[in-house]
């Protein structure tokens, strides 16, 4: 929450930070409240912050929100989510009294999950959802043979590497590792052990994201999310490997501007430059 971002439940009165801090949105930039939504889910072991090289080129055009999940960031005093549909209903009641009439939810891996399932409870709401976008995560049902949570910290550790997007000064301090690694793995435990609804699909336009050097989020694994929609459908394969938005943040804020402009209008246009 940004000093300059009046929040309309406080009242100036001492506590209303911390109350601030319990919630789990937050925004990124400036929130007017009269411009498309854009809310983001984290990945698995990732915090608000987790889209920070590319959401800001976003927030001049739209209102940016970032989810802070319990057991991270200033919501590490809460214990870690456990179960998806828990997760998910903490979610929904927290997004709904922010909601316009303009939403569009994004999730990369982990988040993609959250994503998908609290799309599926606002349109059961019968809240606005003008566009759901993934990214990085193969669409439900499709095999995967990994379960990383059942892998031990050394080998946990290893895999992390591998995958990138964690900053090296990580692994090279012991107690970094130590306050990381049981997030990490508390949070694929959860969606490795998460089962999808049967038959479960949103009414929205979705556009599913990944990267050609990803080994579990392949061409056919992203191309599978189309089944999960009943409006139109759109992908994309980026260079680079699990985390590609970080080795190409320029090009995600283009590529997702110019499509949310086939499912958003806005009176003056102005989300067409949000990320020059």
């Amino acid at each position: 929450m940004t000093a300059a971002m009046r929040d309309p439940a406080s009242n100036g009165q001492p506590g209303d930070r911390d109350r601030r801090e319990e919630r789990a949105f937050r925004p990124v930039g400036r929130v007017t409240g009269d411009r498309p939504q854009l809310f983001c889910l984290p990945y698995a072991g990732g915090s608000a912050n987790g889209y920070d090289s590319w959401l800001p080129l976003l927030s001049r055009a739209l209102d940016v929100w970032a989810a802070e999940l319990p057991g991270r960031g200033t919501r590490f005093h809460l214990p870690a989510a456990r179960d998806v549909g828990e997760l998910t209903g903490q979610l929904v009641d927290e997004i709904e009294p922010l909601l316009t009439d303009q939403v569009v939810l994004f999730g990369h891996s982990m988040g993609a999950v959250l994503a998908l399932e609290l799309a599926l409870r606002l349109q059961a709401r019968g809240a606005p959802l003008s566009c759901l976008v993934v990214s990085g995560q193969p669409a439900p049902g499709w095999p995967r043979e990994n379960r990383l949570h059942l892998l031990d910290d050394a080998q946990l550790t290893v895999a992390m590497k591998a995958m990138g997007g964690t900053p090296p000064e990580v692994f090279d301090s012991a107690e970094l590792l130590e306050l990381m690694l049981p997030i990490l793995r508390a949070d694929l435990r959860m969606v490795e052990n998460h089962r999808f609804t049967p038959g479960a699909v949103v009414r929205c336009p979705l556009v599913a994201y990944g990267s050609v050097d990803d080994p579990d989020a392949t061409g056919p694994a992203i191309a599978g999310w189309a089944d999960l929609t009943e409006g139109t459908f759109e992908s994309r394969m980026f260079p680079g490997d699990h985390f590609y938005f970080q080795q190409h943040p320029q090009a995600v804020a283009v590529d997702l501007t110019r499509r949310l402009l086939r499912h958003l209008s806005t009176p003056d246009g102005a989300i067409s430059g949000g990320s020059q």
